[in-house]
């Protein structure tokens, strides 16, 4: 039997405030640290300057006494009461061939071997660690062959060391933790603002999409996020009224061809002879068919959408297409007093699929039939330009609401009182068959009233 592979095991959730606080805190420890061991070590050296001098003073002040005392019995009685009498801590040899002949009474001097080499200037050696002390020694070559070794006890000075290294160190570790504390403090304060998005964010429903996430009191950093929360939000409360609106205009649209489809079954069903019954199942197919071009172009549109789609292109008449669709609406046209003119080459040809094509232009040629002024005419036009193949459609009519053109090829969108009609699918239609074509689908006003409407299709 197969084993199955284990699930990766989901890393474990840190919020911001958290890291806020822990990076806060390594921070702040870290800069203590730093400022603690620069103290320790600017401390350390000031001492160790301090006692290099002492030691350095010491054999200066006692060279002289003890220069050529080796010989002179008086002067080394001197030397010895002055090295009886020396400060607590210290200690003082005078070392003539290898042997000791005055030294400090009541003080463990170390072996000479342990002493610095003895020169001519002072020699010193720090943190040499005999019998469980700590020494700083120094040496001194004396002009009669003889040398001073100089020994200061600094045991106490180490573990005062010691104890400053521990509470400096504990230091470092209490202003980390006030860090993480006064961190996680401050993180949440300065959080805030996004708990005041989020409540604001779980408030809303279906029923109050369009109700803002942010205010004046936001920072300026989250403001700006807030801003463009609150225009998605819009925009979505825009869609969804304007699906509300389209289901009901579908919900009309669909209802007369179903009820005449249900009242032409019935006609059928009934006992009004051949020529009746005929006439009823005209009428059904009529109706059918009716429905079949409203699901065709919600399919199209929906096809469009795809990232992927694209036409299947093949080279057609464009001149001869164009003559049909302007002969296919001259009489619409003509009952309104409407004249269409026309304005392409003979011979015009484009690469694209000729039904999707002539769909979209039958589209724009039903709109401006329909929103031509009477008596008016229509400009249908089509011409090669900069690698491009260019079709307009223009009417003389009341034009388009300018604030309607930024969405006028929207699904179900309808630009309102001027030019109103239809379930706002004709030109998100036009615009899906330019999608599928790689080109461009454009609409603007005549500056002599009306409106142009603009495909590019690119070769």
């Amino acid at each position: 039997m197969p084993r199955s592979e284990a699930a990766p095991r989901a890393r474990p959730a840190f919020s911001i405030a958290g890291r806020l606080t822990l990076l806060f805190a390594l921070f702040a420890t870290g800069l203590a640290t730093l400022v603690a061991l620069i103290a320790y070590r600017s401390m350390t050296a000031i001492l160790e300057n301090e006692d290099r001098a002492a030691q350095a003073a010491a054999l200066g002040t006692l060279a002289p006494l003890a220069d050529g005392a080796a010989g002179d019995p008086s002067r080394l009685a001197v030397l010895r009461a002055r090295f009886a009498g020396a400060p607590a801590g210290w200690g003082f040899r005078l070392l003539c061939a290898e042997e000791s002949r005055a030294e400090t009474t009541g003080f463990a001097m170390p072996p000479a071997g342990e002493f610095p080499a003895a020169g001519d200037v002072p020699g010193i050696a720090f943190e040499r660690r005999l019998g469980g002390r700590t020494l700083h020694l120094g040496a001194l070559r004396l002009s009669d062959g003889c040398a001073i070794h100089t020994a200061f006890d600094a045991t106490r000075e180490e573990s005062r060391f010691r104890r400053l290294r521990a509470g400096l160190a504990g230091l470092t570790a209490l202003c980390g933790l006030l860090a993480a504390l006064g961190g996680g403090l401050i993180a949440r304060a300065g959080l805030r603002p996004l708990a005041r998005i989020s409540e604001r964010a779980r408030a809303i429903t279906a029923e109050k999409i369009a109700q803002p996430l942010g205010d004046a009191r936001l920072p300026v950093e989250l403001r700006e996020l807030a801003g463009e929360f609150d225009g998605m939000l819009a925009r979505l409360a825009e869609a969804f009224a304007r699906l509300e609106g389209y289901a009901g205009d579908l919900a009309h649209e669909l209802r007369t061809p179903l009820a005449n489809l249900s009242l032409s079954a019935e006609l059928a069903l009934g006992d009004g002879g051949e020529a009746r019954q005929r006439e009823a199942l005209e009428s059904l197919l009529e109706e059918a068919r009716r429905l079949r071009a409203l699901v065709d172009r919600l399919l199209l549109i929906a096809r469009a959408d795809r990232p992927d789609a694209a036409a299947v292109r093949r080279p057609f008449d464009l001149s001869r297409l164009l003559d049909r669709l302007a002969g296919l609406h001259a009489a619409a046209a003509a009952e309104r007093g409407v004249e269409i003119r026309r304005a392409w080459p003979a011979g015009l040809t484009l690469s694209g699929d000729e039904t999707l094509v002539r769909q979209a232009l039958d589209d724009l040629l039903d709109n401006a039939v329909r929103h031509a002024r009477e008596g008016g005419e229509i400009r249908l036009a089509a011409a090669a330009s900069g690698g491009a193949l260019i079709l307009t459609v223009e009417d003389d009519g009341p034009g388009i609401p300018p604030e309607a053109l930024p969405r006028l090829f929207e699904r179900y969108f309808r630009a309102g009182a001027q030019r109103p009609g239809g379930l706002g699918l004709g030109l998100a239609l036009v615009r899906g068959v330019m999608k599928l074509h790689r080109g461009e689908a454009s609409a603007e006003n005549r500056p002599e009233g009306g409106a142009r409407f603009t495909l590019s299709f690119r070769d």
